[in-house]
């Protein structure tokens, strides 16, 4: 088995994933990822035909170009998430249906205190996610508002914001997350990282018969209280050891640390020299400047940014 070590406790599961490896007599390697990383910013954005700005791809390529060294296929876990609800946000939407009944003005206040609430740098950040539950709950688009980076923010030109904000609302949940985020980024980088690292994945939970059965489940089976995935978890109880059953931290750089130490001047240089009109420079400035001060979570925002001047540079050579 291969895994990705971040050398961080709030990102890292390289010792979970060891301890799996052990209960089933398999060898684990664990591959480091530390801001050397930048240097694969650079190597991956010039190597893509598009802009494509999820972190992640940096963790998959490396650890694809390990499990190379060894194997010709490998297995992913990928679509399990989407299939049996395992985002936090698929519990926003069970809490809206009751904070939907509270009055409006409580949630009002609920936000506002939660906006004194700074910011953590760590892969769960549950005070951005609890600003983010308050704010979007009354909306009427609220989970493509949980899902949008760029609603609130300043740093789009108006008449480009519209074509993206669009194409967030969906009446069906697990459906966007389907033929958006899985097709258009998971799948993606899957490939791209694998290819470039000449190693074919398979993803088992992606079989059509699997898809169909799941998908006609209704949410209450997939999230039970705050447990996700609720019904995986119950199949699988007792072929598993007990530390796969708790919360995972997901395959997340931890940029939001980066951005405020090894990566800072590198994201300020970037930004600072853009001669793109397709943001505003001062308003990128500033996403840097409150994101270190620990206002907001802007590292993935900050990480598009920084993924676009690489791409369109080279682009124009």
């Amino acid at each position: 088995t291969f895994t990705a070590s971040f050398g961080e406790e709030t990102y890292d599961e390289s010792e979970k994933a060891r301890l799996t490896a052990s209960y089933f007599n398999c060898e684990n390697i664990s591959i480091n990822i530390n801001p050397s990383a930048r240097d694969l910013i650079d190597f991956i954005s010039s190597g893509l035909d598009q802009p494509f700005a999820d972190s992640s791809i940096l963790a998959n390529y490396l650890v694809s170009k390990e499990a190379a060294k060894q194997v010709k296929t490998a297995l992913s876990g990928l679509g399990g998430d989407e299939l049996f609800a395992g985002y936090p946000r698929y519990l926003g939407i069970r809490m809206a249906k009751y904070l939907n009944k509270i009055p409006k003005n409580l949630i009002k206040t609920a936000y506002l205190i939660s906006t004194l609430i700074p910011e953590i740098k760590s892969s769960s950040n549950w005070p951005g996610r609890i600003k983010r539950l308050f704010k979007g709950i009354e909306k009427e688009e609220f989970y493509g508002y949980w899902l949008s980076q760029i609603k609130d923010n300043k740093i789009f030109f108006e008449d480009i914001k519209p074509s993206f904000v669009g194409a967030l609302e969906a009446e069906n949940p697990a459906k966007f997350e389907f033929e958006n985020y899985l097709e258009g980024d998971l799948l993606y980088l899957t490939d791209i990282s694998s290819m470039y690292a000449s190693l074919e994945i398979r993803v088992p939970f992606l079989d059509i018969r699997l898809i169909e059965k799941i998908a006609s489940l209704p949410l209450d089976l997939k999230t039970k209280g705050f447990e996700q995935k609720y019904i995986l978890k119950k199949i699988m109880k007792d072929l598993l050891p007990s530390h796969c059953f708790k919360g995972k931290k997901g395959f997340q750089i931890p940029l939001s640390r980066w951005f405020c130490k090894e990566l800072k001047e590198f994201a300020f240089d970037l930004l600072y020299s853009s001669k793109e009109d397709f943001y505003e420079k001062k308003s990128a400035l500033e996403l840097l400047e409150n994101h270190c001060k620990g206002k907001t979570d802007n590292s993935d925002l900050i990480y598009s940014l920084c993924v676009w001047e690489l791409w369109i540079r080279n682009e124009k050579k």
